[in-house]
Parts: structure tokens; sequence; C-alpha cells
């Protein structure tokens, strides 16, 4: 039997309920509402991160200060005599007049004569008139003499200790009495560039490949009034059966012998030279009594071709009596490009350094130029060398070396900005120049060198 519900039972009941569901209600909020948010949902905000990767390449351009060129002169005060050709020494042994330098010689001589700075000795001239007496032809000398020959002074004509005379023909020159100067040239500002590429990177640190390249310039010179020796060549012509003018003290020349025919002018009836339509006087034939073209010989000494009256002397003075006035120049330019591996490190987003080390390649173009004169006393004239008269290509070399760099990198913005570094640079750095026995060697100044500019990144 079911009993009647009581209200007092009935309120218990409800009560237990309303607790129940509330107790859930609670437990609910707790667990879908968040434990540390305070703030409304529209309140919230998302941030991802962006990360700022830099470019690869880096070109930067500016300049760089290099250090000195020296340069060290040799062997100055040698002036060679290029106005005269005595020819090779007649005196020469049987060895020495094979050797293809003699023929070649000797061929140009027979061909040109002999020249010096008092006089010459040229090949003979004898000429004979055609039968037909209009043209002539040269009569080949069979005597080993010329006709044709020359000197300047009374005091060329000399007396031998084997008796008789010769003639003195002389070639000078001036040797070096070993003079040296030297020349420098300060540090300068020249251009440099470089390019790199980053390989890898982390966090901060990044490395690459570099190559970059500098042009500096030479320009070194000096003058000075230096001693030198005189040089004095000396051959002998003999005199034999040669009859000399009288007065011969300025000297005398011998041109032109030949075999012609006799002949007068003809005469007009006043007298005066009759002449053909060209204004030219007509020559009139002398015959003898066979009816033949009288033939005759101008009158004209023969002397040999080739000295040998006396052996030949070639020697410079003892003590350096000339002076010598010399300037002295070596001008061109190098480049030294460098190759390695570089490593960065960002200090800052702005600001980064850069270490670096690899090998070095240098390339030096320079010309040597020669300006030296001399009063030579024996010949009452200067005596000169002049590199302008001469046409020479530039001296190149090829140097290894090797270098190790720092530098900073101060950016204004995300790719442009500015550099300032310092470099040590180590090569081989002499060279030689030679011209015509002068001697020009140049040593560049290796060691720190300052760079400066602007750098990019692309």
């Amino acid at each position: 039997m079911v009993k009647p519900v009581s209200l007092p039972r009935l309120l218990g009941s409800l009560t237990s309920l309303a607790l129940l569901l509330g107790g859930t209600t609670v437990l609910a909020q707790q667990v879908t509402k968040p434990a540390d948010s305070d703030k409304p949902e529209s309140e919230e905000a998302v941030f991802i991160p962006i990360e700022y990767r830099t470019p690869p390449w880096q070109v930067s351009v500016g300049v760089r200060i290099s250090g000195k060129a020296k340069v060290k002169f040799s062997n100055l005060g040698f002036i060679p005599n290029q106005n005269v050709y005595p020819g090779p020494d007649p005196a020469a042994t049987a060895a020495e007049k094979e050797t293809d330098a003699y023929k070649s010689a000797q061929t140009y001589v027979a061909a040109y004569g002999r020249t010096y700075d008092d006089g010459a000795i040229y090949p003979d001239s004898t000429q004979s008139l055609n039968s037909d007496g209009t043209t002539y032809t040269k009569v080949e000398p069979t005597d080993g003499k010329t006709n044709y020959w020359n000197f300047t002074s009374a005091s060329q004509i000399v007396d031998l200790p084997s008796g008789g005379k010769a003639l003195a023909l002389h070639a000078y020159a001036v040797n070096s009495d070993g003079a040296e100067e030297n020349a420098s040239k300060n540090s300068s500002l020249a251009w440099d560039i470089e390019v790199s590429r980053e390989l890898g990177s982390n966090r901060r640190m990044s490395w690459g490949l570099l190559f970059g390249a500098g042009i500096s310039d030479i320009n070194c010179k000096t003058g000075a009034t230096i001693k030198a020796k005189l040089h004095t060549l000396t051959d002998y012509y003999s005199l034999e059966g040669v009859t000399l003018p009288t007065d011969y003290s300025n000297g005398t020349s011998y041109l032109g012998i030949e075999e012609r025919y006799a002949y007068t002018y003809k005469l007009n009836d006043d007298g005066s030279y009759a002449s053909d339509a060209s204004g030219n006087p007509i020559p009139v034939y002398l015959y003898d009594d066979k009816g033949d073209k009288i033939k005759v010989w101008t009158t004209a000494e023969r002397i040999p071709t080739d000295p040998n009256a006396a052996p030949r002397t070639d020697k410079s003075e003892d003590t350096a009596s000339l002076d010598v006035v010399g300037h002295w120049e070596v001008k061109g330019a190098y480049m030294t490009a460098r190759f390695g591996p570089y490593f960065a490190y960002q200090l800052a987003h702005w600001l980064a350094v850069r270490a670096s080390a690899g090998l070095t390649f240098t390339v030096i173009g320079a010309d040597f130029r020669v300006d030296e004169s001399a009063y030579i006393p024996a010949k009452a004239a200067y005596m000169s060398l002049n590199t302008d008269n001469y046409s020479s290509d530039p001296t190149v070399s090829g140097i290894l070396g090797y270098f190790a760099s720092g530098e900073v990198d101060a950016f204004l913005t995300n790719r442009t900005g500015v550099f300032l570094g310092a470099s040590h640079e180590s090569f081989q750095r002499d060279i030689g120049i030679w011209f015509y026995g002068h001697r020009a060697d140049i040593s560049l100044s290796s060691g720190t060198v300052l760079r400066t500019g602007i750098t990019t990144r692309f």
C-alpha cells in the first residue's frame, strides 16, 4: 500500500534535485571558460613572427690607400754612340771571322763603309764613262782601297811607331761609372672593388666567398748630375804613298774619283759659252791622233778600306771625368686581385664585422724612361740618350701572394651601407727593367692597405 506524499518529504526531494543541478552548472562553467582570461574575447590578439633574411650577394666599391713604390736606378751614365759604325775589328781571330755576326758586319761595311765621329771611310766610288760618252758605270776596285774618305782635323795624322803616317779615326761613347739613384712615391688613393656571395648562415654568423681587386699607380722619378767615363775606339788607316794637301788643318775629303773623257765647252763667236735649249753649256770632246776620245782621271788619293796600319784600341778612361745630366723615371700601374673565403658576424641589425683571407695575384705594367746627355770635349759636341726616340712596350709581370683582412659594415638601410677595413697583402715585390744597359728595380711596398667606401646587398 502506497503512502500518500507528505509536504515535508516533497520539499526535501526538490531541494536535493536543485542542489544537484546547480553543482553541475558550476562545474560546466569552470571547464569551458579559461582560468587565466579576464578579458572579453574581442580584445584577444594573435602574433605571427616574421624573420628577415639578408640578400646573398654583396658588392663594395670604394678607395684604397696602399703602400709606397720604390725604384732603384743603377748603371746610370751609359750613352752608346748611335751615329757611328766602325765595323768589325780586322784583327779578329780566324774563329771570330767565321761567326755569323762578323760576316754580317763585314757585309754591311762593304756596302756602306765605316763611320766615325771625326771622319769616314766609304766604299770606292770610281766610275767609268761608257763608250757612247753619255753614262757612267761603277768600277769595282781591286786594290782594297777607296777614293771616298774624309777626316776633320790635322791632329788625326799621326806617326806610327814602325814609321810612316796613319790617319786615326775615333768613335766615342760614354760608359757608366756605376752611378745609382733612388726614387719613391708615397701612399695614394686608388680604386677598389669587392664582390662576395653568401654560402651559408645561422642566427648571427654567415660565410661565403669573395673576389676583389684594387689598382694603384707607379710614378717614381728623379734627376741628378753624375760622373761617367769617356770610352774611345780608335782605328788607324795607312797613308803610305798618299800625298796629302798642303793645308789640311781642317781635314779634307776625297769624293768621286772617276774616269771620264776630256772635253772643253763650245764658244760663241764673241767668246761666250754656247748653251743648249735648257741653258746648259755644250761640251766639246777632245780626240787623239787616232780619232778616239781622250780619257782622263780626276786626281784623288786612295787609302785602305779597312784599318790596318796599327791595331785597333778600344778602352775607357780610368777616372770618370764626364758630367752626365740625367733624368730617370718609372711610370705605370699595378692591379692586385684577391680571392678567398670570408666569415661575417652580425653584431646588430645594422652592424656587422667580416674577416677574410686567401690568395692574391698582382700584375705590374711599367715603362722605364731615360734622358741623359754629356758634353764630349774630344768631338766638341753633346751625346745624348733619350727613350722618347724609341718605341717600346711596357714591361709586364705577374706575382702571387696572400692577404688577410678585416672590416666593419654599417648599414643605413637593409641593403645599403658603408664599410671601413684594413688588410695585409704580401707578395714578391721586385721587378727589373732594362734599357740600353740602364736598370730600374721596382719594389712595391706590401703590408697594411686601408679600404673604405659604400656597400650594397642584392
